[in-house]
C-alpha cells in the first residue's frame, strides 16, 4: 500500500473552497455565500453613514421648513383677506337665524304676582302685601315696586329676588287717614340677570349653602297673653335663628308671616343685622296692634346674596368687592 509522505495532504478530488483558485474576482463568495459586491457596498456604507445622516436630516429639515414657511404664510393670509370676511358671515348668519321669538324665548319669564293685601294692626297704620315667585331657574332680579289705592300711593321699595323664590313686597307702617280703597301693586322696574353657569353651575346647591339658616321654636304670644300693657294691643313674636352658612352677613333681614286658619293676618320685616357664620340669636319683638288669631307663624331669609357689599370677609368689618356667592371657593381671599 502506498503511503503518503509525512507532512504533505493529496487529495487530487478535494472540494475544499480555496479563493486563490479563483480566476474571477466578481465570482467571489465568502464561506456564508455573500459575494463582493455586497461586501463592497457594507464598507462603504459603514464608511459613509455620517453623510448619509446628514443628507437626511437635512432633507428633513427642508420639509419642515417648508411646511412652516407654508402654514405661517396661510394665517397671514387668512387674518389679511379671509377673517373679515368670515366674521361678517357669521355676523349675517346669527342676524338671520336669531328672531325675536327666540330672544323672547331664551328669556326671562314673567313672575307671578299675588292680589294686595292690607292690614290694619293699629289705627292709623296699614301694611301692605303682595306675594311675588319668580318662576326662572337661572335669573334673578332686583324689582322696584309701590303700591296704589284710591287717591294715594306708597313709597316705592326695591328687593332682590332669587331664581325660584317665592316671598312678599312688603309696604309697612303706611300712615293713612282713611283705609285704602282698591289697591294694586304697581312694578316700576325689573332689572334681570343672567346666572352664568361657568359661575353657578348648579344653583339649587349654591342656594341651600347660602341660605342654611336654620328657623327654630317660632311663636306667637297673642296681647292678652303678654302682660306688657292694659291699654294697648302689644303682642310679642319669637324664634331662634342659627347660621348653618360659612358666610358672614352684613345685613339679614328676615319676613315673619302670621297666618291664622290658613290665611295671612299680618306681615313683619325683622331686621337681624349682622349675621356671622355659625351665630345662633334668639330672636324675641314686640308688634303693637291686633292681628286677631294667630295660629303659625313663619319666618323667612330675605338676604341679598348676589351682592358682594352684604358679604363679610372673615374676621373683618370689610365687605368684599368681588361676590363670593359667584366664587365660593374664593370667600376667605
Amino acid at each position: 500500500m502506498a503511503t503518503a509522505k509525512k507532512g504533505t495532504v493529496q487529495s487530487k478530488n478535494s472540494t475544499d473552497f480555496d479563493p486563490l483558485r479563483q480566476s474571477n474576482p466578481e465570482q467571489y463568495r465568502d464561506a456564508e455565500g455573500v459575494s463582493l459586491g455586497k461586501l463592497r457596498f457594507g464598507l462603504w456604507y459603514v464608511k459613509n453613514t455620517p453623510l448619509i445622516r446628514r443628507f437626511g436630516v437635512g432633507i428633513l429639515f427642508f420639509v419642515s421648513f417648508s411646511l412652516a414657511i407654508y402654514g405661517i404664510g396661510g394665517i397671514f393670509y387668512y387674518w389679511g383677506f379671509n377673517y373679515a370676511k368670515d366674521q361678517q358671515l357669521i355676523k349675517d348668519e346669527l342676524a338671520s337665524s336669531i328672531n325675536h321669538d327666540y330672544i323672547v324665548l331664551s328669556g326671562p319669564k314673567e313672575s307671578i304676582f299675588g292680589p294686595p293685601q292690607v292690614f290694619n294692626p293699629q289705627e292709623g297704620k296699614y301694611d301692605f302685601a303682595s306675594e311675588i315667585k319668580n318662576e326662572n331657574e337661572r335669573f334673578y332680579a332686583m324689582v322696584n315696586y309701590h303700591f296704589v289705592f284710591l287717591g294715594g300711593m306708597t313709597s316705592a321699595r326695591s328687593t332682590m329676588i332669587l331664581p325660584g323664590e317665592k316671598k312678599h313686597l312688603f309696604a309697612l307702617g303706611e300712615t293713612l287717614d282713611s283705609a285704602p280703597v282698591g289697591a294694586k301693586l304697581v312694578i316700576n322696574s325689573v332689572n334681570w340677570q343672567r346666572m352664568q353657569r361657568h359661575q353657578i353651575p348648579d344653583w339649587p346647591a349654591l342656594r341651600q349653602q347660602l341660605l342654611n339658616i336654620e328657623i327654630t321654636a317660632p311663636t306667637f304670644v297673642p296681647a292678652s297673653g303678654t302682660g306688657l300693657s292694659d291699654q294697648a294691643n302689644i303682642s310679642q313674636v319669637s324664634f331662634t335663628l342659627a347660621n348653618k352658612t360659612v358666610y358672614n352677613y352684613l345685613k339679614a333681614d328676615f319676613q315673619v308671616l302670621l297666618y291664622g286658619g290658613g290665611n295671612l293676618m299680618g306681615v313683619y320685616d325683622y331686621p337681624a343685622g349682622p349675621l356671622l357664620s355659625g351665630e345662633t340669636r334668639k330672636i324675641n319683638f314686640n308688634l303693637a296692634g291686633n292681628y286677631g288669631s294667630v295660629s303659625q307663624v313663619v319666618v323667612v331669609p330675605d338676604i341679598d346674596v348676589m351682592n358682594a357689599g352684604n358679604f363679610l370677609k372673615v374676621n373683618s368689618n370689610e365687605t368684599f368687592t368681588s361676590n363670593p356667592a359667584l366664587l365660593p371657593y374664593d370667600f376667605q381671599n
